[in-house]
């Protein structure tokens, strides 16, 4: 990447990173940057680019809305931390005070795959292939996933508690959380 590429870059990325906009600054205060900040930013840029050709590729809105209803009825059903648990994904409400208050987290395991906001699940890079996918499908059909859920591992989706009741073993849910998170 040429540096005038690169001052280029920097203003369009000024728009939206402090940091940009610093070395921007810098550089028009100095005429020069060090090799060091021309690599630096190289780096970034190139890893912005990257990303806008990732998202152009093919990254369509996945309507998670469903989802986000189904937590936020738990919620408003006095349940403190809901979480619900369908096809390898765990969702949670971020809490009030959080960076994404409003949202809802999606992890995969341990890694956090994304976040559903107003509706739409937003990726993140070390989210796995078919995790958008993964998360459309639970969304068309949440009770069907719970559902789903509750037969293969002999748990709750919402409360995670072992199904011991055979009617509930039969159902893949218990009435209390179906009732509770209006499924």
């Amino acid at each position: 990447m040429q540096r005038e590429e690169i001052v280029e870059g920097l203003k369009d990325a000024a728009k939206w990173s402090g940091f940009a906009a610093s070395i921007l600054t810098s550089y028009r205060m100095k005429g020069s940057l060090s090799l060091a900040q021309w690599r630096v930013c190289e780096t970034m840029l190139t890893k912005v680019q990257a990303n806008a050709k990732a998202k152009a590729a093919g990254t369509k809105a996945v309507d998670a809305s469903r989802i986000e209803t189904l937590l936020l009825t738990a919620k408003g059903s006095k349940l403190k931390h809901p979480k619900f648990r369908a096809d390898g994904l765990t969702f949670s409400l971020a809490g009030p005070s959080s960076r994404n208050a409003g949202a809802v987290y999606v992890k995969a395991g341990e890694v956090y795959a994304g976040k559903i906001m107003g509706g739409v699940f937003s990726p993140t890079r070390d989210a796995a292939a078919g995790t958008g996918e993964t998360v459309a499908r639970i969304a068309a059909d949440p009770k069907g996933a719970a559902v789903a859920y509750g037969r293969l591992t002999g748990q709750c989706s919402c409360c995670g508690r072992t199904l011991s009741d055979p009617a509930s073993v039969d159902l893949g849910i218990g009435p209390i959380c179906a009732d509770k998170w209006g499924l």
